[in-house]
């Protein structure tokens, strides 16, 4: 069995690790991305490893001042400003994920899957709006609905201070909202996985998404989890991109 290279890059400030067999025919590429306050290297890497060694290139990149590229508020804080500065992560990380395909992975891949863990899976989701490359995408405890989830953090400190940001941003976020883009998103397959306890990101923005807006090619699928990701959700979404039933 071929070991697995895990390697670390970067491309125009964009902090990346791979995830790879060597000189094998690959069955695609895997952009796999993590949440709030996480990095490349925690919350996805189990994913990462599972689809690398069913003969995935993959790949995981640091959110715009996470990681390796981490600023404020996400070191010290105050909470409220990390909240409010949220969207924007997601807008510029989904941007830099297309600038690093477009620059290092399309020559040798013509298309991509994309699998996001609850902020994570808010990039996927928009980068669906920003590119007809994706083959398969992969939102986990996550929202399509980016107006209304800037509304959702009604118990942290400050709120005041809070809210007064995200008003202010409230007519960008509404440009930019997959749930009110439909017609942008881009890709073939999409299966969507939500927590039925989940009190961070709550199920019913993906149930009103999947049952009002008559989505094409989607699959939707609720586990009593809270927001966390179980070893269940893990092997469907591997056996969704890999296309056979995975049991980890």
């Amino acid at each position: 069995m071929c070991k697995i290279v895990i390697s670390n890059s970067c491309y125009d400030n964009i902090p990346y690790n791979e995830y790879y067999k060597e000189n094998i025919n690959y069955k695609g590429l895997v952009f796999v991305q993590h949440g709030f306050g996480s990095n490349k290297e925690r919350g996805t890497d189990s994913i990462a490893l599972n689809l690398a060694r069913n003969n995935y290139f993959v790949v995981s990149v640091d959110a715009y001042k996470h990681g390796e590229r981490i600023e404020e508020p996400f070191i010290s804080g105050p909470a409220y400003k990390m909240f409010a500065d949220a969207i924007g992560v997601v807008h510029l990380t989904a941007k830099d994920i297309l600038r690093l395909y477009d620059n290092v992975f399309a020559k040798s891949f013509k298309s991509f899957d994309v699998i996001g863990i609850s902020l994570g899976g808010m990039i996927a989701y928009l980068l669906s709006t920003f590119t007809d490359k994706i083959n398969k995408l992969v939102p986990v405890i996550s929202s399509p609905m980016f107006t209304k989830i800037v509304y959702l953090e009604t118990e942290i400190d400050e709120l005041e201070k809070y809210l007064e940001i995200v008003n202010k941003k409230r007519a960008e976020v509404e440009l930019f909202d997959p749930s009110k883009n439909i017609d942008k998103m881009k890709y073939k397959k999409m299966f969507i996985l939500n927590g039925t306890m989940d009190t961070v990101i709550p199920k019913r923005h993906s149930e009103a998404f999947y049952e009002q807006f008559s989505v094409d090619n989607v699959s939707f699928k609720l586990y009593e989890e809270g927001h966390n990701v179980s070893r269940g959700m893990q092997e469907d979404i591997l056996s969704f991109i890999t296309g056979k039933s995975v049991r980890l």
